[in-house]
């Protein structure tokens, strides 16, 4: 191929690329904004803002992050901003045996707070790092977090 072809190719293409052109959204995790102290209508805010297109809410410090009545405000208002929202969880890896009922729960709850939000999924970690990983190896807690996702019938309770 020598360079007039080249050129005439590379043009062709980028005219079909802008004929119809693809919006990547374009957003944040709030987790980086943790020392700003903000709630979730001030992250909400400051998003916009920056006329970003979607805003992840992790480790939202509101005081209403987990009540029910907080999370249609927290909808509604990122639908006016015209944020796209998603959300997460804790870690849910249990640090004992004793645990376990406990991280079932937590998982149950931020399915529940990710549907209310509008939240297309639920982002979870096993553990927030290494040094917080309960003793045992990799493949126990493999077969732990299976045993934690197998361990509720998901239609039983996801509100539709």
């Amino acid at each position: 191929m020598n360079r007039r072809d080249f050129l005439k190719t590379t043009l062709l293409a980028a005219a079909a690329a802008n004929a119809a052109p693809r919006q990547i959204p374009i957003g944040l995790n709030t987790y980086c904004l943790r020392a700003m102290k903000w709630n979730d209508s001030q992250l909400m805010e400051y998003t916009a803002g920056l006329k970003l297109d979607a805003m992840f809410l992790q480790d939202s410090l509101d005081p209403g992050v987990w009540e029910p009545s907080h999370w249609p405000k927290v909808k509604e208002q990122a639908k006016q901003l015209g944020l796209h929202l998603e959300t997460g969880g804790p870690a849910l890896l249990p640090k004992t045996p004793a645990e376990f009922d406990k991280s079932v729960k937590n998982l149950r709850e931020a399915i529940t707070r990710a549907a209310a939000l509008g939240s297309p999924h639920v982002r979870c970690l096993a553990a927030s790092d290494r040094e917080h990983l309960p003793p045992g190896t990799p493949e126990q807690h493999i077969e732990t977090m299976i045993k934690l996702l197998r361990s509720f019938a998901l239609s039983q309770w996801i509100p539709t």
